[in-house]
């Protein structure tokens, strides 16, 4: 037989292939159904997890998304624990399960996610779902002064201390601030204030457009919306002329718009204290009237007076106002007010700044029967009214400010060593050396010593 006749021979007929895509596609449908039933036996499984955990420790409102691989029926924040435990809201739709962390969360920490009694739509059994997700290692920017004749530094690092980076440089640097995607950076040239406005490491500088000639104070800038804000006053400044201390607002990815000024519902212009409330782009203002106003966009509502503006919560929108030296907590979403009752601390009480769990950092000057100060302190004062030292300090190293890291997890002090012989430069906003300590709320161990200040948990100047 040839080699021809034995092709032919082997050949399928056009009946044979048929038969044989008919049997293949068979088995594939066999196959899904096959699949199809397992999936319903089993119930629904993860197939991806989605979490950022650098913004988790930064920024309120992360998202945690569970996608399945089916369609679910209705899933409620009951379903859902977290450990360890935080505050959540839930939102689920087809096959993705959103976790929505309402404060930021603690750093280098490991977040267990148990789902219970998740079923598919149209059946079959209920399954817990389970996951965890671990937050990264707090990392900050802080600014170090050098003074005549050399270089101001903006530095990074993490929060040990341990490795630095130098990513911004300037003869003369009066504040600075950590936008999510920016630095925003308050400088000094030719007697004149300027802002510049590089990327997060320190790159890609370019200048912002002033509202005219003068100088610039009260650098800050919003958790979100890419807004900043500052105070300013003109140059040329008489009684009966130029502007002073007028907030203006202006945007971290425009830098070059022409600035907006806050049209504020008061008597007098000039803003004395102001803050970005976290997690929106409205402002709290306390004007040299004495009137606190919540504004937003081009309008602003009055919610009494005020002297200063202790701080507002994350996630929850309580404030912490001073009256005269009597703090107060407001809800700036109703404007109810509620006393807050002076707690035991050790001496005279100072700055207070919401922390977590519903409690508040007090800073506190510790004297003798002469009123004469003895020590200085950072106390913790928790919902139940407990009272716990924090930072203690002795007389000669006054707590110039204290910034609290996000969670709530650290405080940073910035402390004036050796006060009575450590002169301060002759900066617009003027300080004397100063060092940075990085402390656990949790137990009061000092974690690291930093030369410098205004640190990125700041989000004000309160010297």
């Amino acid at each position: 037989m040839s080699t021809e006749q034995r092709r032919q021979r082997n050949r399928p007929t056009t009946a044979t292939f048929w038969r044989r895509v008919t049997a293949v596609v068979g088995a594939l449908a066999l196959l899904a159904g096959v699949g199809a039933a397992a999936a319903l036996i089993q119930g629904p499984r993860l197939t991806n997890v989605t979490f950022d955990g650098s913004a988790a420790i930064e920024t309120s409102g992360t998202r945690l998304t569970l996608t399945t691989n089916q369609a679910l029926e209705g899933i409620t924040a009951d379903d859902v624990t977290v450990t360890p435990a935080t505050d959540f809201t839930v939102d689920a739709q087809g096959r993705n399960i959103g976790v929505r962390f309402t404060s930021p969360l603690n750093d280098d920490t490991t977040y267990a996610v148990q789902i219970a009694g998740v079923s598919a739509v149209g059946g079959g059994p209920e399954v817990t779902l389970e996951t965890s997700v671990t937050t990264a290692p707090a990392s900050i920017v802080m600014l170090q002064r050098e003074g005549t004749g050399g270089f101001d530094m903006i530095v990074a690092m993490p929060i040990d201390g341990m490795t630095r980076e130098t990513i911004f440089t300037h003869e003369h640097i009066e504040e600075v601030r950590v936008a999510p995607d920016a630095l925003v950076i308050l400088v000094e040239e030719d007697e004149r204030s300027a802002i510049i406005i590089t990327d997060r490491d320190g790159t890609n500088p370019r200048y912002v457009t002033l509202p005219g000639d003068g100088y610039v104070t009260s650098l800050q800038v919003a958790h979100r919306g890419g807004a900043f804000g500052y105070l300013f006053t003109d140059r040329e400044l008489t009684e009966t002329s130029g502007r002073a201390s007028i907030l203006y607002t202006a945007s971290v990815h425009v830098p070059e718009a022409t600035p907006v000024e806050l049209e504020l519902a008061s008597t007098d212009p000039s803003v004395g204290d102001w803050m970005f409330v976290p997690d929106s782009q409205s402002i709290l203002v306390v004007t040299f009237a004495g009137d606190l106003l919540l504004a937003e966009g081009e309008s602003s509502a009055l919610l009494g007076t005020a002297y200063a503006i202790d701080g507002i919560s994350r996630g929850t929108y309580e404030a912490i106002i001073d009256r005269s030296g009597v703090p107060v907590g407001v809800n700036l979403q109703t404007g109810v007010e509620t006393p807050i009752e002076l707690p035991a601390l050790s001496g005279t009480p100072g700055p207070v700044e919401p922390a977590a769990n519903g409690g508040q950092l007090w800073a506190v000057t510790q004297r003798d029967e002469a009123g004469m100060p003895t020590g200085h302190a950072i106390e913790l004062v928790a919902a139940d009214g407990s009272v716990r030292s924090v930072v203690v300090n002795e007389k000669t190293e006054p707590i110039l400010q204290f910034c609290v890291s996000p969670s709530g997890q650290y405080v940073a002090a910035i402390v004036a060593p050796d006060y009575a012989n450590n002169p301060y430069d002759t900066y617009t906003r003027p300080m004397p050396k100063t060092v940075t300590r990085i402390v656990d709320v949790t137990d009061g161990s000092v974690i690291s010593e930093l030369n410098g200040f205004d640190v990125s948990w700041c989000s004000r100047s309160q010297l």
